[in-house]
């Protein structure tokens, strides 16, 4: 018997981390402890537990030779490993899913911090293209304001200059006009 619980010792380190395998231990000693106190009782009463696993004492004593006896009690303890090995891989699974759900949590967390800074360093960036666009807005408006006041100043130069050419050309044609006189004379 110590063998094979020596084999169930090694399959449940197997199956889950070390506080498993530990509370498995513990559980299997409490087993035996039980099963103790429960061989004394009978023997006191003489009865045995019901093979189908019901941990009541059965109405009629069934009285059998020792090795039936041991048999139903490798049965029984056959039975618990079974359910300490069940309890053991579900704990197992909720603790490898317990993993991956907190991985799973991590990893989002780290995504939406990156998206975070991602969305603050575009804002900064619209911040500063709003700013770069008024500036450049303002800059366009005062350089269309002194294009209108040039162009205005053009157009008076334009009407002055064509109004000095116009009395240049009468200066001409009056100095033309005094040489033809004083010529004639």
């Amino acid at each position: 018997m110590s063998l094979s619980l020596f084999k169930d010792d090694q399959s449940l380190g197997s199956l889950g981390d070390e506080s498993t395998v530990v509370e498995g231990k513990k559980l299997v000693n409490e087993l035996h402890r039980i099963q103790g106190l429960l061989a004394t009782v009978l023997k006191k009463k003489g009865s045995t537990v019901t093979p189908g696993g019901n941990n009541s004492v059965s109405s009629t004593p069934i009285v059998g030779p020792p090795m039936v006896r041991k048999a139903e009690s490798q049965v029984e303890v056959e039975r618990l490993r079974a359910q300490l090995h069940d309890q053991a891989v579900h704990s197992s699974l909720r603790m490898a899913d317990s993993t991956f759900l907190q991985a799973q949590l991590q990893e989002k967390d780290a995504l939406l911090k990156d998206i975070s800074q991602i969305l603050e360093a575009v804002e900064k960036r619209q911040v500063e293209l709003e700013t770069e666009n008024d500036r450049l807005k303002l800059q366009w408006h005062n350089g269309m304001s002194e294009l209108r006041n040039k162009e205005s100043e053009t157009i008076i130069l334009e009407k002055l200059i064509k109004k000095r050419d116009d009395q240049i050309k009468e200066f001409k044609v009056q100095l033309a006009g005094d040489e033809d006189e004083s010529e004639g004379e």
